[in-house]
């Protein structure tokens, strides 16, 4: 952030953030108290990683069609091994050996030393930290924009940023597009086909007026 912030590369003023999903959630700790001139993030929410992770999960199930006491029992095992790797600060492999009654639990995402294809201190490290407080921090300009059609996050997770940002904090929702930026024809169809759809160039515009309202 310092040599960024301090880059010759770089004119005075024109410091800017775009976070997309967990970008979104780390762009507040990379901001806060420091002078950017404008965030912009998208879908993504204010909440601290595993919560964000159990909400988005609890989202997911629900968009597919699952509810009642199937959902809690998925979730609460979900939730367990959450807080084994999380807030316990095991790999999957230990957590898996410490519980191996939640080795089916999210294996493709839970394995070895890695969590998503990254190490899991990272998200350790990212679960203890307060991402609400941080956005309380930031003091420029932010652009929340909800998707019509994500499926991992609500509208009122960006809503609750542009809330804890105080006046500094807009709202957006942008009809007929995913969580990819994909144009898609319904949310049933973002569920059925997460990866389909094309890049939709109005949401590519939607960021760039925003960054140059900043700097005209």
């Amino acid at each position: 952030r310092a040599a960024f912030l301090a880059s010759p590369q770089v004119s005075r003023g024109r410091h800017f953030i775009y976070g997309r999903s967990l970008g979104g959630i780390l762009a507040p700790l990379v901001a806060q108290d420091q002078p950017f001139a404008g965030i912009a993030v998208w879908g993504t929410t204010a909440g601290g990683w595993h919560e964000a992770s159990l909400a988005s999960a609890a989202y997911q199930y629900r968009l597919r069609g699952v509810r009642g006491a199937e959902l809690e029992h998925i979730l609460e095992r979900i939730a367990a091994l959450q807080s084994l790797v999380y807030l316990e600060g095991l790999t999957p492999a230990e957590a898996y050996a410490r519980a191996p009654e939640l080795a089916d639990v999210m294996p493709e995402a839970f394995r070895g030393e890695l969590v998503h294809d990254r190490t899991a201190r990272f998200f350790q490290q990212l679960a203890h930290m307060d991402v609400a407080a941080a956005w309380s921090r930031v003091r420029c300009p932010v652009l929340a924009v909800h998707a019509e059609y994500d499926t991992l996050t609500q509208a009122e997770d960006l809503q609750r940023i542009v809330e804890l940002c105080g006046g500094g904090g807009r709202f957006v929702e942008l009809a007929g597009v995913d969580h990819f930026m994909h144009a898609r024809q319904s949310l049933e169809e973002a569920v059925r086909v997460p990866w389909g759809g094309e890049f939709d160039p109005e949401a590519a515009r939607l960021l760039k007026d925003f960054f140059l309202e900043r700097i005209s």
